[in-house]
């Protein structure tokens, strides 16, 4: 008797513990629209943010809890960045990143990867560098804002 009325009961805790609550269930509406607006972001805003170290620009792409991790591991927060970005103009020539994979859900969030290519010239000479880049952005309020940035495989050819 004790078996059979255990099953049910353990059965349903299960099924009530592994329900989504409503706030998980949550969906935003998701358009083409925003596959071009976060690849957008992600090509075309954000290289414009550093090349002309427009801070204004850079605090509308970032979310307030951005952090970018970068290559050797060090973690950056968006005030990080901003501080950054107003005091360092860039020191490469060109900069350029190719999509590889962008992917937008229905819960209001989307992860971009791919590779950036920068080439420019210093005191050495000229140089390339590549890197690959994982983002996270997500849709508030009906904005698309990157919460994190995580740099990898940083590699420089010297010519």
């Amino acid at each position: 008797m004790m078996k059979t009325f255990c099953v049910p009961v353990i059965l349903a805790l299960f099924v009530a513990c592994s329900a989504q609550t409503p706030a998980q269930q949550q969906t935003v509406a998701i358009s083409d629209e925003d596959y071009e607006t976060v690849k957008n972001l992600k090509i075309v805003s954000f290289a414009k943010a550093y090349e002309d170290q427009d801070t204004v620009l850079l605090d509308q792409i970032l979310h307030n809890t951005y952090q970018l991790v970068d290559d050797g591991g060090e973690v950056y927060s968006k005030k990080d960045e901003m501080d950054y970005v107003s005091k360092y103009g860039p020191s490469y020539e060109t900069f350029t990143f190719e999509i590889l994979k962008l992917e937008v859900y229905e819960n209001g969030t989307a992860t971009v990867f791919g590779i950036g290519t920068i080439t420019g010239k210093d005191i050495e000479g000229a140089y390339s560098q590549t890197y690959k880049a994982s983002d996270v952005f997500v849709k508030e309020n009906g904005k698309w804002q990157a919460i994190t940035t995580h740099v990898s495989g940083v590699k420089e050819v010297r010519e």
